[in-house]
């Protein structure tokens, strides 16, 4: 969960690292596309900026199984709610930010209101899966280009969350 959070956060303040002169992102995912990190944000490289934004995606979606298995072992109410906000959150940001050239010039962020909407539904497994459906189905709209060298493995990645979600959308205690 904690690395799911952190590789969002990365990938999340990508603009104000590179203004602040800090390079989180891994250098052997980006150095595939350019040959130095600051030329991703030039409009000449857009396709290939998106392409290693895809790429970068698909190492946090790598995560979400576990942040979901983890959130169903969760009995106390309280605890659940606390680890599941910020990972609905996150993982609508990450939905927002996929395939987003925006995420080159600013930090994308979802809309306050859209943020309390989804910490309200955190109440069980069975709701945050259903958000973390619907989030999936985002990411999977957008993954429309198999020119991207991570087209496949994200689709693979999605088919396999959207599965654990389904498994997971059944009346719990929580």
């Amino acid at each position: 969960m904690g690395i799911f959070l952190q590789k969002l956060n990365i990938l999340r303040d990508f603009v104000e690292d590179l203004d602040e002169k800090r390079r989180f992102w891994p250098k052997e995912i980006w150095h595939q596309y350019v040959s130095e990190i600051e030329d991703l944000v030039l409009i000449e490289n857009r396709q290939k900026a998106l392409n290693c934004l895809s790429a970068i995606v698909l190492t946090t979606l790598l995560h979400v199984s576990d942040c979901l298995n983890y959130l169903s072992q969760l009995d106390d109410p309280d605890i659940f709610s606390f680890a599941a906000k910020p990972l609905v959150i996150g993982y609508s940001t990450l939905a927002s930010t996929f395939k987003n050239y925006d995420s080159y010039k600013k930090v994308v962020k979802i809309r306050k209101g859209e943020g309390a909407k989804l910490v309200f539904r955190c109440t069980n497994i069975s709701e945050v899966s259903k958000m973390f459906f619907e989030y999936t189905q985002v990411i999977i709209s957008k993954n429309n280009d198999p020119q991207d060298p991570s087209f496949a493995k994200i689709n693979d990645i999605c088919e396999q969350i959207i599965k654990l979600c389904k498994e997971n959308m059944i009346p719990t205690k929580i």
